[in-house]
């Protein structure tokens, strides 16, 4: 029998959910008198230090997951902080996920990325056979291009000197690349050498420019974080930020190979508590703050309720939802396989209430408006509150002119429109 302490998930959730800022809206630091060397962190940056690093997939997630705390807050705030003040820096971080991070963040996020092009031009050399000095010759002459003036990836292939890029053929089409310029410019991003920002200043948009180091203006230097520290260190972050989780949530997160995940919490002081969620499988590991704080939370009389984005980082740390989910309404949140993409794949995104899923949104193309469904008959002021949540996420998304690509719950090829999530029957 298990001697671990026992909590009920709808507790355990409506407490993250407040600790995630989702319970009412995210307040400004707190200003100060004192003289600092250090310059003034916006409400942003301190947010995203809260509640962890921001997805950014190239549609609306970072916008929807900030309304969602601080409704009523400008985007051109977010970009702001992000394309003029570097605040927060767009960088591929865990598993080669985009992600917002704060600024003094940027070293160990790169740091735990994983080199995918670097590996990519290995694998290439390996059946193709060109020399590193090729590709050396090549990465110099990018830098000198960059040097001169921040561009996208077709115009600077397009005055790289001929010759310099060595077609691949047939072998190169086995490995899906025609030649090696797309890898050798990823791998001066993930050294830091290049940056890449989004062209338009909008984190909705796909079409990047890059530049060097010098104009990005932003100082790191990669090689003074050992590899173990790094790992270490991102531990204590994602307990910071989602406690309680299981260590398989920081595997899957982290992309951390098994061994150099204990590693990690083995540097852990004090040392991680265990938990146990009712019905659940597996151990919830939480820092010794969040166990007192989860053991003593009260929740409030009526229960918070959030429209949040499918990528938000109150779900975004773990692979499996199921705790956020009531079993009798899982099969509405992953729907059956449907074979092929829906044939207007718009956002569909979560509803929460006391810190589980009781609900799903979208935003409806043919409305021009948020349209939603509850799963669950559930008193006249919270389905009252969900109306004017959504009415406000409206204004929001035609008053910032959001682009309205896909967000999915699960994966794109899962995702129903709300009127096909009607019609579905429980397996």
């Amino acid at each position: 029998m298990s001697t671990l302490p026992e909590f009920a998930p709808s507790h355990v959730n409506a407490w993250y959910m407040a600790r995630q800022h989702l319970t009412a809206p995210y307040p400004p630091p707190a200003s100060s008198t004192e003289p600092s060397a250090e310059p003034p962190r916006s409400w942003l940056t301190a947010l995203v230090s809260e509640v962890g690093w921001l997805p950014a997939p190239s549609d609306p997630t970072p916008y929807l997951a900030v309304w969602a705390r601080r409704s009523g807050y400008d985007r051109s705030e977010l970009d702001r902080a992000v394309f003029a003040e570097r605040e927060l820096v767009e960088v591929n971080a865990v598993r080669g996920a985009p992600m917002l991070v704060p600024r003094e963040h940027v070293s160990l996020a790169m740091r735990v990325a994983p080199a995918r092009a670097s590996e990519n031009l290995r694998r290439a050399q390996e059946l193709i056979g060109f020399s590193w000095d090729e590709i050396e010759r090549l990465q110099r002459a990018i830098l000198r291009l960059l040097e001169r003036e921040p561009m996208d990836a077709r115009l600077l292939r397009n005055r790289l000197r001929a010759g310099l890029i060595r077609p691949w053929g047939e072998a190169g089409a086995k490995l899906g690349a025609s030649d090696a310029f797309n890898d050798a410019l990823e791998q001066l991003v993930e050294k830091g050498q290049v940056f890449k920002v989004k062209a338009a200043a909008r984190l909705d948009t796909t079409a990047y420019l890059y530049m060097t180091r010098r104009d990005f203006a932003l100082d790191l230097d990669l090689r003074t974080l050992p590899e173990e520290e790094a790992w270490a260190m991102l531990a204590d972050l994602y307990f910071h930020w989602y406690s309680p989780a299981r260590f398989e949530d920081f595997v899957w997160w982290s992309g951390a190979s098994v061994n150099k995940a204990r590693a990690a919490l083995m540097r852990f002081r004090p040392p991680l508590r265990a938990l146990a969620l009712r019905g659940l499988p597996g151990e919830y590991l939480a820092t010794e703050w969040a166990a007192y704080a989860i053991a003593t939370f009260q929740p409030p009389p009526e229960p918070a309720v959030a429209l949040v984005p499918a990528r938000d980082p109150f779900f975004s740390f773990c692979e499996v939802t199921g705790r956020f989910v009531p079993q009798e309404f899982r099969w509405r949140v992953v729907p059956r396989w449907k074979g092929e993409p829906a044939d207007e794949p718009t956002i569909v995104a979560p509803i929460l209430a006391r810190g589980m899923i009781t609900g799903v949104w979208e935003w409806s193309p043919e409305k021009k408006a948020v349209d939603w469904m509850l799963f669950e008959p559930v008193p006249r002021w919270l389905r009252a509150r969900v109306r004017l949540l959504a009415e406000e996420l409206t204004e929001f998304i035609r008053q910032e002119n959001l682009t309205t690509t896909p967000i999915h719950l699960a994966h794109p090829h899962m995702t129903y429109r709300i009127r096909e999530l009607a019609r579905l029957s429980p397996r």
